[in-house]
């Protein structure tokens, strides 16, 4: 395990291994990277003993499942404590290798790790990776490695790209990491062509990620280093989450546990509070947070205390969210410290009655008793929606394949009279089929069509492009004086020829597509376009239709969407209803 602090400017400290931690109210804060594998009980006693001879004696988890040492004093005395102790590098390189690292707290990622840091590749600081079972689904990584037995299922971002031996997914790791680093400082700042990354993977569907189970909380995330002591002699080892939890192995005694303050009980309304050190650990704190936290502390609803208006402990919203001041708080509900930090200052008082009010207000609203009769299961929903659909809608017109995207356009819009205005010119639906399955890319004018296409579908593990968030394209828009997503066509010259162009949204978009096509040599395999709205939307489409040169659906008029458009792609991509 090595030093590592993200919040941090990565400046090279005086010490071989160790990046300039982050000053806090209360000395030098260090992190120390503890989520690759469990910490003995020579582990938790090493850094209670650290964070008392070196520091303030305060150890706290962190988010990307760290643990952090405050108040510390002698930075390069604690570096060798942490090497000696088996916590840190010593070597720089090996540091620099090993980009800020996510790992399910079910993984033994030892071997995964080891292999990566001796690869030759230094990704940009905020790079992230993930080795992951599916504790880490939601969390941001540039490349993701779900694991499965003896496979690694790699990603960049939310984008498959195959599977490949454990053994060999460090040098790809490193490939794509080095790939990525060279052209942006995170994947998601990249229009990423995903061809010539998956040409050395299996194409693989990466399995179900399993939940993690919950662990024990420390309140706040937070315990002195006696705790840690103390706990050393009730485990054999532990385990940090994500989620800032501990899953301790060994058989430890529920009631000592709860005597060092560990949160046992999955309804403890601790465990739904965040609240950042507060004053006097932190400098820029106005109060108190972690004292005032518990006192408001309610269950059901998690509540965010945050001692200034930087809200470092937690980004998120909170059921309430409390803001110290210097004359009191702000005070925000279903909002995050951003929103909070603008709201009238109130007394300490004023706030505690606001709050009491509003958990009154609750716990005297009537429970719910009510119960329908309705339809449960999801596919009985499908079925009795889809006979609807071919016993009202006039369909008799369309070939198989064309009724099958009929059906799910009117049954996304739930419009019966939507099949009226849908028109296929001949060969759209084979030539649209045949191209998702021989792997086509989709270049879609919608994020939200990127989002909705169910992946599972496309058995060729297509591309999904949008290059509305390219470097530049504010700036190219106003060059050619046309909408963002009109010359976001730009980017799709290189990937046009054979595509299938997706365009539910920007009527923009789809008459600059006629445009491209008498500006280049190259032709999609096919075109849907469904762009909604009452300027101009109409009118592309039937230009689509009148121009011919492409394979095309539309559907009439004004009606269209990014919906629509996921439904058609979705038809298309399967034979399966």
């Amino acid at each position: 395990m090595t030093i590592l602090d993200r919040k941090s400017a990565l400046r090279r400290g005086s010490c071989p291994g160790v990046y300039t931690p982050m000053e806090s109210g209360d000395g030098l804060l260090v992190r120390v990277r503890t989520a690759a594998r469990a910490l003995t009980s020579a582990d938790l006693r090493a850094l209670a003993e650290l964070a008392t001879r070196h520091g303030n004696g305060l150890l706290e988890l962190t988010r990307r499942a760290n643990v952090q040492l405050r108040g510390v004093r002698e930075l390069a005395a604690l570096q060798a404590g942490l090497v000696v102790a088996g916590l840190a590098s010593a070597d720089p390189a090996h540091e620099r290798r090993l980009a800020p690292l996510l790992v399910d707290p079910r993984v033994d990622a030892s071997p995964f790790l080891e292999a990566l840091a001796g690869c030759d590749y230094t990704p940009s600081a905020k790079f992230a990776i993930a080795v992951d079972a599916g504790a880490l689904a939601e969390v941001d990584a540039d490349v993701r490695v779900r694991v499965d037995g003896g496979l690694a299922h790699v990603a960049v971002g939310a984008h498959g790209l195959g599977s490949c031996q454990l053994a060999s997914a460090p040098s790809h790791v490193a490939r794509l990491a080095s790939w990525i680093s060279e052209r942006a400082a995170r994947a998601r700042e990249l229009a990423i062509d995903l061809t010539a990354l998956r040409a050395e993977l299996e194409p693989r569907e990466a399995p179900t990620g399993r939940p993690l189970p919950r662990g024990v909380a420390l309140p706040f995330g937070a315990a002195d280093a006696h705790t840690f002591a103390a706990l050393a002699d009730l485990v054999t080892s532990v385990r940090v989450t994500p989620g800032r939890e501990l899953l301790l192995q060994g058989e430890p005694d529920p009631d000592a546990l709860r005597e060092l303050g560990l949160v046992l009980d999955a309804d403890d309304p601790l465990r739904s509070v965040i609240a950042c050190p507060g004053a006097p650990a932190c400098g820029s704190a106005h109060g108190d947070t972690r004292m005032l936290a518990r006192e408001l502390a309610q269950a059901g609803q998690t509540l965010h205390v945050s001692g200034c208006e930087k809200g470092c402990a937690h980004s998120s919203s909170a059921d309430v969210t409390l803001v110290r001041d210097p004359h009191g708080v702000r005070m925000a509900f279903a909002a995050d410290v951003a929103s909070a930090a603008v709201q009238p200052v109130l007394s300490l008082e004023e706030a505690r009655r606001q709050l009491a009010r509003r958990a009154e207000a609750t716990r005297l609203r009537p429970p719910m008793t009510r119960k329908y009769d309705y339809v449960r299961d999801g596919a009985e929903i499908y079925r009795r929606s889809f006979a609807i659909i071919r016993n009202e809608a006039q369909l008799a017109r369309f070939d198989a394949v064309e009724e099958r995207v009929a059906v799910r356009l009117v049954h996304t819009s739930g419009m019966v009279d939507l099949a009226d205005d849908i028109v296929f010119t001949p060969g759209f639906a084979t030539a649209a089929r045949d191209a998702l399955r021989r792997g086509a890319p989709v270049l879609c004018d919608a994020k939200m069509i990127v989002s909705g296409v169910t992946r599972a579908r496309l058995s060729a593990q297509n591309e999904l492009l949008c290059f509305l968030d390219q470097p530049g394209l504010a700036a190219l828009a106003r060059e050619q004086k046309n909408t963002r997503s009109a010359a976001a066509l730009e980017y799709w010259k290189p990937k046009l020829h054979g595509s299938v162009v997706a365009i539910g949204n920007a009527p923009t978009a789809l008459f600059r597509l006629l445009e491209l096509f008498d500006e280049v040599d190259a032709r999609p395999a096919a075109v849907i376009g469904l762009p909604v709205g009452f300027v101009g939307a109409a009118e592309s489409k039937d230009a689509l239709i009148e121009d011919g040169r492409v394979p095309a659906m539309i559907v009439r008029g004004r009606r269209g969407g990014s919906a629509m458009t996921v439904a058609a792609i979705n038809a298309l991509a399967s034979d399966e209803e």
